[in-house]
């Protein structure tokens, strides 16, 4: 009974963001697939091999770069060797021989002007603003959204960005999440255990609502 639990309820619990995902198309259960590679990996002690899965997180969805944190805080050289490898691979290797350097240089700079800087309140490109970046495109989970929401709490009076303000507070509590999650876990090394689990399922949550774009199905990734 114990062992179906441990499988079953967190699936129960996270069944409403899955669902999200399964009917969006999502690739949320691909980066939960590779989360646990990276895990399952690490506990085995093939920290090259964890560095690529997580490579393969950080290709397929950008923020997974946050979880970069665990082997740099863990010191885990092999990891981060195997993080840089798969990423050499994934976003310079693969796409080089695909599209070309010119189709490569000209999607990753489209990628940059119209996600990554409108996303973090930059950039003068507004194409994706009313499907994805603005703060009203989605209901967005995010502590930015979510503060910016409830200072505007009429929708139809919100302005669509949240005001530099609100996002430098927004910094602020990411930040202040991220160090107490590395001061729980501690700067002292230690074995591969329970406490590594805990520390990447922190970590995870943390990413979600620090990303200034965080959906409901994002949320699939707690389980």
């Amino acid at each position: 009974r114990g062992w179906w639990a441990l499988r079953v309820t967190p699936v129960l619990a996270c069944l409403i963001p899955i669902g999200h995902t399964l009917m969006r198309g999502q690739v949320n259960l691909l980066l939960l697939a590779l989360f646990a590679g990276f895990l399952a990996d690490l506990l085995r002690g093939q920290r090259f091999r964890a560095g690529l899965w997580l490579a393969g997180a950080i290709c397929v969805k950008i923020i997974p770069a946050y979880l970069l944190l665990l082997p740099l805080w863990r010191r885990d050289g092999r990891c981060l060797a195997g993080c840089a490898a798969g990423l050499g691979i994934g976003l310079a290797v693969i796409p080089l021989i695909v599209l070309g350097p010119i189709r490569t240089r000209d999607c990753y700079r489209e990628m940059v002007q119209t996600v990554l800087l409108p996303g973090m309140g930059a950039g003068a490109d507004a194409s994706r603003a009313e499907e994805l970046t603005n703060q009203t495109a989605t209901e967005g989970q995010s502590i930015l959204t979510a503060m910016h929401n409830t200072l505007h709490a009429n929708f139809a009076t919100r302005p669509p960005k949240a005001s530099p303000t609100v996002r430098l507070v927004a910094h602020l509590l990411g930040g202040l999440l991220t160090l107490t999650t590395l001061w729980a876990f501690g700067w002292r090394r230690r074995g591969e255990g329970v406490d590594l689990v805990l520390f990447f399922g922190a970590l995870v949550l943390n990413m979600l609502l620090i990303s200034p774009v965080c959906h409901l199905h994002y949320f699939s990734l707690a389980l």
